[in-house]
């Protein structure tokens, strides 16, 4: 059986192209290598391959041990390392445009295919200019020598090939009869193939090593249903779960059969695929050569749950996989609990952070996936629902990275890094995405404790600040998105841009502290406390006791930003639940807001209001998207209700609180994150009688503060927290209670406590 597309190698490549054929580049003369088991391989991406003129916005692509990872957007090229596996005769180097079918006897799962594009955007999307590479040097662990393959004229290229098109938002096209005989190997005549031209003049660039890790399968199943008849002309597969990656179908066709694949997230009345959640059709297609073989895209990827083929024979369910395809953060977080409809929400948003972590964080895997440029506001927002669950140090840096090379002259951070679109107005420049200069450095040092990203990005983000301060009005800003898919508009964007403003220099404050810089310390704040003045100034409405429109957004950001007078703080937050019950508790925020709002509400102890907008109530009702992530600031929350949690100013995970939340009838929670110091968990779960059994851990290197509201007697391993007798007890460095609640300052370790 022929594989295509073998699953474990292949890797979506986001380059659009229009019917593009494969173009391949194969050593001339003895060009081929003996590599020894245990040898590493480096390619260099030299500057002369570099298209000439500006070199910033460039992307290229290598494919590594399994799947490729996208190295550069910018004017920095990348080294990749990788370590071969087993001894590899006649490695031949392979170089593809839109893909050409790579043998599995040569260099098997390891190194394919090498493939490298540079694409440059300027005031318009221009064509991927046929440029290829590179330098390859390795280096044998036996003998410790190293041996080098340079590109050069000598080398060939051919537009032939079965590999007919790969457009990013479109689909693929692959034509098994047009296979090249005897490709990748020695094999292939390649005597009417013609010289690959020689790119000089370099334009300047530096080589850096990339910070990604890998985009690989992470998983697979098989298809649970197939319908037993065509509906419009397909057989339609449902794999029971939405997810980003691919396929890989059986196929046993007929010699020149084209056999047609459309993806898509929900079914028509009729059952039959329903693609208007894509905004234009997309499908792949596969014209057999007759023998059998499994099928599967290579050079881009779908968003899907269901998809329709257009088989002349019955198939079963088993013949169709699904692939799902992330970049490979390893998971640290878990939660469960008593509560069906939470434990569900938590793992649909899961499902969606998966769906969208490739090289950058997309905004949606079947849509907007924008030729791997990533929507920057997610990158903060969402920062630490992501990182409870996923180890995202290096990815985290690598994003960063590409936002530093992509930053605008003047100081503007651009709404998508890489800007391979071109957008005008607030999809160009938004306070609250450029943001993400600022606050992911900041997220990650305060996760992970590492400052140098924040030393070498400072000058990055300070520029920006100037930027945005640039644009001031009296010390506010009013432009941009507003609060993104709200349904209630009525908040002004100006109360929006400035949180924006107001957050970047919130974070500038810390970061500078955390360097040392005093006196960027001083300008920052009372930049600071001017932008708080003037948004008090010209949002507060005092005859109606609200802010902005009155809106729950406005109030809520309020709130958040530190605008309110603390004698006004209980009763904005008040009015804010007040709206929300008399809405029927549906949820009207957008993204920028509903992380303001859940912390306005959880600072008022309103979990209650939180656990109803998380109700199947609360429906945002029809949508152009059943995969998004831009919300899942919620999983947040669910993870809190265990009481696990840093503090505001916890660096590493270093300060924690541990606050059961109690909701409706939940009687159990659990919730778990492997930080940088070690594991923390905490669980709880409420006995027959209603007494409380709460079992925390603390890492090494962290305290704690376990507040356990409502208890009149705690006890750790049996002995009563009292002030006379906690100091019995290994961990335990104080205890206090006062109105009901009861404080316990712990340091790492275990711990088993009995409340009444």
């Amino acid at each position: 059986m022929t594989e295509v597309y073998p699953s474990q190698e292949p890797m979506p490549d986001p380059i659009v192209s229009k019917k593009t054929q494969a173009i391949t580049t194969k050593t001339q003369k003895n060009r081929e290598t003996m590599v020894d088991h245990g040898a590493a391989l480096r390619i260099w991406f030299p500057s002369h391959l570099q298209r000439p003129g500006r070199p910033q916005n460039q992307r290229r692509y290598i494919h590594r041990e399994q799947i490729p990872v996208l190295l550069t957007y910018a004017e920095n090229a990348r080294i990749e390392v990788i370590a071969i596996s087993k001894r590899v005769d006649n490695m031949s180097i392979h170089l593809l445009k839109t893909g050409l079918l790579p043998s599995r006897d040569t260099i098997r799962d390891k190194i394919n295919l090498l493939r490298i594009c540079t694409k440059f955007q300027n005031a318009k999307l221009e064509k991927c200019r046929d440029r290829w590479i590179p330098s390859i040097e390795y280096v044998c662990m036996n003998s410790q020598s190293l041996h080098s393959v340079d590109s050069d004229s000598t080398w060939k290229t051919t537009v032939s090939g079965p590999q007919l098109e790969s457009s990013w938002y479109g689909g693929e096209e692959y034509n098994a009869t047009l296979e090249i005989p005897g490709w990748p190997t020695l094999r292939t005549d390649i005597s009417k193939w013609a010289r690959a031209n020689e790119t000089l003049n370099p334009p300047p660039g530096q080589l850096v090593t990339t910070q990604f890790p890998p985009i690989n399968v992470v998983d697979r199943w098989q298809a649970i249903n197939v319908t037993s008849t065509k509906i419009d002309g397909n057989y339609v597969f449902d794999f029971s779960t939405n997810f980003a990656g691919w396929y890989a179908l059986k196929i046993r066709e007929r010699n020149g059969v084209r056999v047609t694949f459309w993806p898509s997230e929900r079914l028509l009345s009729d059952g039959g695929i329903d693609q208007s959640t894509t905004g234009n059709p997309i499908y792949d297609a596969f014209t057999s050569d007759g023998s059998e073989t499994i099928y599967s895209p290579r050079f881009m990827y779908h968003g899907f749950r269901y998809i329709g083929v257009n088989l002349t024979y019955q198939p079963s369910a088993g013949d169709l996989e699904a692939l799902v395809i992330r970049t490979t953060v390893e998971s640290v977080g878990t939660f469960e609990s008593s509560d069906t409809m939470v434990n569900s929400i938590y793992k649909i948003v899961d499902h969606a952070i998966q769906s969208n972590i490739y090289s950058v964080m997309t905004d949606c895997p079947q849509r907007e996936k924008l030729g791997c440029n990533g929507w920057l506001e997610q990158t903060h927002i969402v920062f630490d629902t992501v990182i409870r669950d996923y180890d995202i140090d290096a990815f985290g840096k690598g994003v960063m990275t590409t936002i530093m090379d992509s930053q605008a002259t003047g100081g503007l951070v651009l709404d998508i890094s890489p800007e391979f679109v071109v957008f005008v107005g607030g999809f160009r420049d938004d306070p609250n995405w450029g943001d993400a200069s600022v606050l992911l450095p900041l997220n990650l040092y305060q996760g992970y404790g590492d400052l140098a990203l924040v030393s070498d990005a400072y000058d990055i983000i300070k520029k920006y600040v100037s930027f945005l301060a640039d644009k001031t009005t009296i010390e506010t800003l009013s432009y941009g998105l507003g609060d993104w898919i709200a349904f209630d508009t009525s908040t002004p964007l100006s109360v929006t841009t400035t949180f924006g403003y107001q957050q970047a220099l919130s974070g500038m404050i810390t970061i500078a502290q955390g360097l040392g810089l005093t006196d960027d310390v001083a300008t920052y704040t009372g930049m600071l406390n001017d932008t708080i003045t003037s948004f008090n100034q010209y949002y507060w409405n005092s005859s109606c006791n609200w802010y902005g429109s009155g809106s729950r957004a406005s109030n809520a950001i309020a709130l958040d930003m530190g605008a309110v007078e603390t004698n006004l703080q209980t009763r904005i937050s008040v009015y804010i639940v007040e709206l929300i019950q008399a809405n029927g508790s549906q949820l009207s925020v957008g993204e920028i807001a509903l992380p303001s709002l859940f912390r306005s509400l959880q600072n008022l102890d309103r979990n209650d209001t939180i656990y109803d907008m998380d109700s199947p109530v609360a429906e945002y009702g029809e949508c152009n998207c059943l995969n998004h992530f831009i919300l899942s600031y919620v999983n947040k929350y669910i993870a809190e209700l265990s009481g696990l949690a840093h503090t505001s100013t916890s660096n590493s995970w270093d300060t924690l609180t541990l606050r059961p939340i109690f909701v409706a009838n939940m009687t159990y929670t659990k919730s778990s994150c492997r930080s940088v110091k070690g594991m923390a968990i905490a669980s709880w779960e409420l006995a027959d009688n209603k007494d409380l059994i709460y079992n925390v851990t603390v890492p090494v290197g962290a305290n704690a503060s376990v507040i356990i509201d409502f208890s009149t007697k705690v006890s750790e391993s049996g002995t009563v927290m009292s002030s006379s007798k906690y100091k019995h007890v290994d961990g335990i460095l104080g205890v206090s209670q006062s109105n009901g609640t009861t404080t316990i300052e712990i340091s790492s370790g275990s711990f088993y406590f009995h409340a009444s």
